[in-house]
């Protein structure tokens, strides 16, 4: 795993840390400017978080049909 795969995880973990505990920024503040890459990698995680939000509309109007159990064979 390269530093980028690192920080991209990190990113991610921050972005669910953010949405339950909004009093962590002054943390997550300094992890953001601690390294470029950790800015490179927020801004990307924004962008799939962004791309995620925008399929749930789509999952929600394609409703998934109930899956139904394979018939038994008969002899």
């Amino acid at each position: 795993m390269n530093n980028n795969d690192s920080a991209l995880e990190q990113a991610a973990d921050w972005q669910l840390r953010l949405q339950e505990d909004p009093q962590a920024r002054p943390e997550f503040e300094r992890w953001l400017n601690a390294d470029p890459a950790h800015s490179q990698a927020w801004r990307k995680m924004q962008q799939l978080w962004g791309a995620l939000g925008e399929l749930a509309p789509v999952a929600q109007a394609a409703p998934v049909p109930p899956a139904t159990r394979p018939q038994a064979r008969r002899r």
